[in-house]
């Protein structure tokens, strides 16, 4: 068994961030639900550097000025879905400050390599580690606010790259979405992968093959599922792509947004340090998102956005 607490110590900081530009809501007072995504750390336990890095940004975190509602992410919160690399990331996370809830997404890393069996007994343990009692038994669900709902999807079988959503999955996204729509509250859609001609893929995904690096076959049902809905967040990660002219996109009505890698540098952009991610905050007429450089203790703001709730326009 791995010693959790030698790899935790192997995977110090190699230097603290700045605490001059710490983590504030921009209106606390009037922020419905506030959001901290971090994606794509790609824990290991053969890679300190990225124990390194995601223990630095856990830091930044915990300088944290405003209470944030939730600590969340966008998949492959490991390399390989071992339980040393979970077992590491909760200890992690203990240096993140409190947070209301810590809510984990699984990528394609997390559950390729094992029986579906074992990557849904898994996740239920880091769930129950993070949220005492919690235990979804399956990759997918949700967290509903008198302001907003958070869906967390996940695959419903083993797949290498892409994900696969069930019939029960997809009846349940859609009640989801259309108690958003009747209670006149966004939607926060969270999956690792992005729809397919997205982000500039394929050739983010450094191939002209067109569906890779995406949801893959079942892409264009839930595009189509989306864009029956306003005011829904499709948040996704899996490009490592950092902060460019492609994080965010509008697919129909649907709003599209890419979460950097925080575990990894990123390619191919802009800004592409690791350590990268994202404070959301939800108000009753708009959408937030801020880009923040965890290791750098500051927020990216040339690459925020405001999107404006259509159903606040009424």
């Amino acid at each position: 068994m791995a010693d959790i607490e030698k790899l935790y110590r192997r995977g110090a900081p190699k230097t603290l961030p700045p605490t001059d530009d710490p983590i504030r809501l921009t209106d606390p007072g009037a922020c419905l639900l506030s959001v901290l995504f971090w994606s794509d750390m790609h824990l290991s336990d053969t890679f300190p550097d990225r124990c390194s890095v995601l223990r630095a940004a856990a830091l930044d975190a915990k300088n944290a000025k405003d209470p944030v509602d939730v600590l969340t992410f966008g998949g492959d919160l490991t390399d390989f879905g071992k339980k040393s690399e979970r077992d590491l990331l909760v200890r992690i996370l203990k240096d993140a400050g409190t947070y209301g809830h810590i809510f984990p997404v699984y990528g394609n890393h997390d559950i390729r390599f094992r029986r579906f069996s074992a990557t849904v007994r898994g996740f239920d343990d880091l769930c129950d580690a993070l949220e005492p009692g919690f235990r979804p038994g399956k990759l997918w669900y949700a967290h509903e606010t008198a302001g907003a709902k958070l869906l967390i999807m996940g695959s419903d079988r083993t797949k290498f790259e892409e994900s696969f959503m069930s019939e029960e999955q997809f009846s349940w996204l859609r009640s989801r979405l259309d108690d958003a729509r009747d209670k006149r509250i966004p939607a926060l859609v969270v999956q690792h992968q992005p729809l397919q001609s997205t982000h500039n893929l394929p050739y983010a995904w450094d191939t002209p093959v067109p569906g890779a690096g995406s949801v893959g076959q079942q892409s264009e049902r839930l595009r189509t599922l989306l864009a029956r809905y306003r005011d829904v967040f499709y948040i996704t990660g899996h490009l490592h792509r950092g902060f460019n002219i492609n994080t965010y996109e509008e697919v129909g009505p649907t709003h599209c947004v890419c979460l950097p890698s925080t575990g990894l540098i990123n390619k191919d952009s802009v800004y592409s340090e690791p350590g990268l991610g994202m404070l959301v905050e939800v108000y009753r007429d708009r959408v937030l998102f801020r880009p923040r450089d965890f290791l750098h203790g500051r927020f990216v703001q040339e690459y925020e956005k405001i999107y404006p709730l259509e159903a606040a326009k009424e």
